[in-house]
């Protein structure tokens, strides 16, 4: 009897965490939960940019099917309408003007210049589009550019339709948000 209890109170003061060996758990813990919720904030504002980018895309699509559905023969100004107004978009050849030397990483020849003032683009082929939503409007700046495909004859049966939107650059809580332009293109006729 008198082994067993010698047997019981060597083990109990080997058990249990000391002061010191709780303290560098704690350190360790507060430190990953402090990068995990870095990495939240992180991914909510990249999700917002991903949102945004995404709103860009569905912009220029929606003037691109539009003026995609005009057949090339068929210089005429239709309308689109935004969360506030409608506006004029011309279909004829023209437009706005395209970059031929490259000034930032993915930007390419043929895309949108928007180094452009929005008043250097003839009117007809810029507008300012808003979308709203939960209270919120905000503005991209679309543009587009009709270049004629003559073929046979002189006449022109096809279209180059190259459309870009860009979300204006944003202030939130301080900080300055960007996103890149994004260019559509389709071929209308043939």
């Amino acid at each position: 009897m008198i082994k067993r209890m010698q047997r019981v109170r060597g083990k109990t003061g080997d058990q249990g965490f000391t002061l010191i060996e709780l303290l560098i758990a704690m350190i360790v813990l507060g430190t990953a939960m402090l990068g995990a919720l870095a990495m939240i904030t992180v991914g909510i504002k990249r999700n917002n940019s991903l949102r945004m980018d995404t709103t860009s895309a569905n912009i220029a699509q929606t003037v691109l099917e539009d003026i995609a559905a005009i057949q090339p023969t068929n210089d005429t100004t239709i309308s689109i309408n935004d969360c506030i107004q409608a506006q004029s978009i011309k279909t004829n050849p023209g437009g706005a003007a395209v970059v031929t030397a490259p000034n930032w990483p993915g930007q390419k020849l043929g895309d949108i210049d928007f180094s452009q003032a929005k008043g250097a683009v003839a009117a007809g082929y810029q507008m300012d589009y808003v979308t709203c939503a939960n209270g919120v409007q905000i503005t991209y700046d679309v543009r587009w550019r009709i270049d004629p495909v003559a073929v046979g004859g002189g006449k022109n049966w096809a279209k180059l339709v190259t459309v870009a939107a860009l979300q204006q650059a944003t202030v939130q809580n301080g900080a300055i948000s960007f996103s890149p332009p994004v260019t559509l293109r389709t071929v209308v006729g043939m």
